[in-house]
This record gives C-alpha cells, sequence and structure tokens, in this order.
C-alpha cells in the first residue's frame, strides 16, 4: 500500500506525545501520553521505544499494543530526569 492511499486523519499523524513540550526538571519524573492510531484496513502493530538522554530513565524499554483497522488507542510512560542533567 503506498503512502498516499493511507488515511492518517486530519492532523496528519499516526502517532502523537502528550503533552508535546513539557520541561525537564532535575531529579523528577514526568507522566506522558502516546496516543496511536492505525489509519490502515486491517490489524496492525504498533510499537514504541523511547529514546532518551543519555541516563535518563523510562517506566518501560518498549511498548507494543494491536490495533483493529481504525482504532486508537494509547500508552502512558513515566520518564525521569536524572540528577546530572
Amino acid at each position: 500500500m503506498s503512502v498516499t492511499a493511507v488515511a492518517r486523519g486530519p492532523s496528519g499523524q499516526t502517532a502523537r506525545l502528550l503533552p508535546y513540550r513539557r520541561r525537564a526538571v532535575a531529579g523528577e519524573s514526568a507522566a506522558y501520553t502516546v496516543r496511536m492510531r492505525n489509519p490502515l484496513p486491517q490489524p496492525a502493530r504498533a510499537g514504541i521505544t523511547p529514546l532518551l538522554p543519555l541516563g535518563w530513565r523510562s517506566s518501560g524499554q518498549e511498548f507494543e499494543i494491536v490495533l483493529g483497522p481504525g482504532e486508537e488507542s494509547s500508552v502512558q510512560l513515566t520518564v525521569t530526569v536524572t540528577e546530572e542533567w
């Protein structure tokens, strides 16, 4: 299926990080929601791998879900900023 044939919706996005911007504070944790949508007419796997600065920690190394056609879902994750930051 070509990329042009995939309906991504009004925002043109299939995944979104909420909040999009946040101030990092050393020693504190921040909660995020990753919203995903399957634009395909068949089920699809969606995977998230947080890419963080050295020393930062995430509540998970990888997150994976299966989305049905047109289905939306969310994954919650927490990021902890190290004191060295």
